[in-house]
C-alpha cells in the first residue's frame, strides 16, 4: 500500500470584511494602491534605494511606480527605529464584523512593534493591543465582536532606515492541520444519475486540539470566530503526491477534551440553506440562462455548464424554493447531472457511460458483492403545464403594518395590483408593498392554472420471470411533451443496468459518477458508474464504493457481452 496522509487547510476568516472594508491612510503612506491590501497581491521584487534595502546582485529592479505596491510608507524609521509620524493603515466598514485577530503579511521585512484599534460603527473605541510580530506572515490574536473601523499603526521597524511594506490585510486566521494533529477524516460522496434529488456530499474530520483553541471555556479562542461558511480544503497526500479531495464548509462542530470534530458539506448544503426567489414561468428558455440566474442568486461563482445542457430549451414554472431544489428541477427537466465530488466548483453535465479507469484486484479488498437490483419496467414523470387565466383574483387580503411588506404567493400570478400602498417590486412569486401607514391592502392578479400531465415509457417487452415495475416522478415543474419523453426514456434505460457491486478499494482519482471497470480474478468484468462511496482519509486512502452497471467477460483475444446504446471506448 502507498503511504498517504491528510491535510486541511481552514480559514477561520470573516470574508465578507474583506469586500466590506474601505481602506485609507491616516498618515505617512502615501505610496502603493491600498486596495491591493484585499486581494493578496503578488508583489514584484522591487530594489528601494534605502538603508541595506537594494540588493546589486540584478534580481531587482528600480521601482518607476507604486500601481503594483499595496502598501509602503513614504517615511523611513529613524536610528532608533522610530517614525517621526506612525504610518497608519484605517479600515472602516458599513457592517459589524467578528474575527479572532487580523493577519498581516510583510514583504520584505516585517517591523518590531504594532498598534491595533478597533471600534464601533459608531466611532467608540472597543479595545487596542500592541504586537510584536516574529514573521512576514503575523497573527495579531485579539477577539473582537461587531468592529466597524480597524487602525493599524506601524511604531517601529526591526532597523534602522527602513520603510514598512505589507501586501495583504486578512480579518482572522488561517490555520493547517497535518497528520500529526488529525485524528480521523472521511469524505462521503454521491451523485444521482437521474437527478432525481442532487445529493450533498459531506466530510468529517477531527482533529487535536492542543491550544485549547475550540474550548468553550476559552473565551479568546478561535471558536468564537468560527461561521457556518467557513470553508476548509482538504488534501490527500498519497506517495509524496498531493491530491485535491475538495473544498467544504462547517455544518457544526463540538469539542470533548482536546477532540474536535467538525461535521462539513460542500456548495450543494449551502444553496440549500438559502432561497431562490426570482422563478417564473418560462417558454422556451435556454437552459443555461435559468442555471445562471439561480447561481447568480445563491453567490456561486464558480460553476461550469456544458453546451450540451446549457442550450436544452425549458418551459415551465419554478416557485420559491431553494437554490438547490430550483437547480435540480432544472437538471432534471434537461436529463443533466449536477457533480460537487471534490471540487470547490460546481459541474453541471449530460451523463454518458465512458469508463476511463480499471479498478484490477491490485487495488481491490477481499469482500466484493454483487447483487441485482429490483426490476424495472417502466418511468412514469408526472408534470404540471400552465395557462394564464384571464380573469382577475383576489390574491391577498389583510392589514399591513408600516413600511415594507414581502407578500409571497403559493401559486403563479401576473398583473399584480393593490388597493393601498406601494409597489416596490412584483413577480411571478411575489410581491413587495410599501406602507406608510397601517391599513387594510387587497392584492389581485391574474392566475396561472395548472395542468396535471403525465408520461410513461416502457420497455417493450417485459422479461421472463419479472413484474411490471413503474417508477414514478412527480412534482416536476419544467416539462413539456417532448423533454419528458427524452428524460424518462434515458432513467428506463439506466435503471436496466441492474448490477449494483459494493467494494473496497484503493482509492486513485475515482469520484462519484464516475465509470469504472472493475475487474475480478477470473478476468471478468464488471462495467459501473459510482454511485456513492465513503473515503478514509486517515485509514490508507480507501473508499468503500456502490457502483450500478453490469458485466463483461473477456479473453486476451475475444470479447463477448452485451454494448448498451451511448457506450464508447469501454474495452
Amino acid at each position: 500500500m502507498p503511504y498517504t496522509n491528510c491535510k486541511v487547510h481552514m480559514e477561520i476568516i470573516d470574508t465578507s470584511a474583506i469586500e466590506d472594508g474601505v481602506i485609507s491612510s491616516e498618515s505617512n503612506a502615501e505610496i502603493g494602491e491600498l486596495q491591493l491590501l484585499k486581494e493578496k497581491a503578488v508583489v514584484p521584487t522591487y530594489g528601494i534605494p534605502d538603508l541595506n534595502a537594494f540588493l546589486l546582485d540584478g534580481s531587482q529592479s528600480i521601482m518607476e511606480d507604486a500601481t503594483e505596491i499595496p502598501f509602503i510608507s513614504d517615511m523611513v524609521s529613524e536610528n532608533d527605529c522610530t517614525f517621526l509620524e506612525n504610518p497608519v493603515i484605517a479600515v472602516a466598514f458599513t457592517a459589524a464584523h467578528t474575527s479572532a485577530g487580523i493577519t498581516l503579511h510583510f514583504v520584505k521585512d516585517y517591523p518590531a512593534e504594532l498598534i491595533i484599534a478597533w471600534y464601533d460603527l459608531d466611532g467608540f473605541l472597543i479595545t487596542s493591543a500592541t504586537f510584536y510580530p516574529d514573521a512576514l506572515e503575523y497573527f495579531c490574536k485579539c477577539q473582537v465582536s461587531d468592529y466597524g473601523k480597524v487602525i493599524i499603526e506601524f511604531v517601529k521597524t526591526r532597523l534602522p532606515g527602513q520603510r514598512v511594506h505589507c501586501r495583504y490585510v486578512m480579518y482572522g486566521k488561517e490555520m493547517d492541520w497535518a497528520s500529526d494533529t488529525i485524528k480521523e477524516a472521511s469524505i462521503d460522496e454521491e451523485i444521482d444519475i437521474t437527478s432525481s434529488t442532487i445529493p450533498i456530499n459531506s466530510a468529517s474530520i477531527s482533529i487535536v486540539d492542543r491550544d485549547n483553541e475550540f474550548e468553550l471555556s476559552n473565551q479568546r479562542g478561535l471558536w468564537r470566530s468560527i461561521q457556518k461558511k467557513q470553508r476548509l480544503t482538504i488534501t490527500e497526500v498519497v506517495s509524496g503526491k498531493a491530491v485535491t479531495c475538495g473544498v467544504l464548509y462547517i455544518d457544526s462542530w463540538r469539542s470533548t477534551g482536546n477532540i474536535v470534530r467538525f461535521s462539513l458539506i460542500d456548495r450543494m448544503g449551502l444553496i440549500d440553506k438559502t432561497l431562490y426567489y426570482a422563478g417564473q414561468i418560462f417558454t422556451d428558455v435556454i437552459a443555461g440562462d435559468i442555471i445562471d440566474s439561480i447561481m447568480l442568486s445563491a453567490g456561486v461563482e464558480d460553476y461550469t455548464v456544458s453546451d450540451e445542457v446549457r442550450n436544452v430549451l425549458l418551459t415551465g414554472y419554478l416557485p420559491i424554493c431553494t437554490h438547490r431544489e430550483a437547480l435540480q428541477q432544472v437538471v432534471f427537466a434537461c436529463g443533466a447531472v449536477v457533480s460537487c465530488c471534490r471540487s470547490g466548483s460546481i459541474y453541471i453535465y449530460m451523463p454518458d457511460r465512458y469508463a476511463d479507469s480499471t479498478i484490477g484486484t491490485d487495488r481491490k479488498f477481499m469482500g466484493t458483492t454483487i447483487e441485482i437490483d429490483d426490476y424495472v419496467s417502466g418511468v412514469s414523470i408526472g408534470y404540471k403545464r400552465y395557462r394564464l387565466k384571464d380573469e382577475v383574483v383576489e390574491i391577498f387580503e389583510d392589514v399591513l403594518p408600516a413600511g415594507n411588506s414581502l407578500i409571497e404567493f403559493t401559486d403563479p400570478y401576473t398583473d399584480i395590483e393593490i388597493s393601498a400602498g406601494s409597489i416596490l417590486e412584483a413577480s411571478t412569486n411575489y410581491v413587495k408593498v410599501r406602507m406608510e401607514e397601517p391599513g387594510k391592502v387587497v392584492v389581485s392578479g391574474k392566475k396561472y392554472e395548472t395542468i396535471e400531465v403525465t408520461h410513461t415509457v416502457s420497455v417493450e417487452h417485459i422479461e421472463a420471470g419479472e413484474e411490471a415495475n413503474i417508477i414514478s416522478y412527480e412534482g416536476c415543474t419544467l416539462f413539456n411533451a417532448v423533454r419528458v419523453k427524452e428524460v424518462a426514456e434515458r432513467i428506463l434505460s439506466y435503471y436496466q443496468l441492474r448490477q449494483i457491486v459494493s467494494l473496497r478499494y484503493l482509492l486513485d482519482e475515482e469520484k462519484a459518477g464516475d465509470w469504472v471497470n472493475i475487474v475480478d480474478v477470473r478476468g471478468n468484468i464488471a462495467t459501473s458508474g459510482i454511485m456513492r462511496q465513503s473515503i478514509d482519509l486517515t485509514g490508507g486512502y480507501i473508499a468503500s464504493a456502490i457502483c450500478r452497471g453490469y458485466s463483461k467477460v473477456t479473453t486476451e483475444s475475444a470479447y463477448t457481452g452485451e454494448i448498451y446504446a451511448g457506450e464508447r471506448g469501454l474495452l
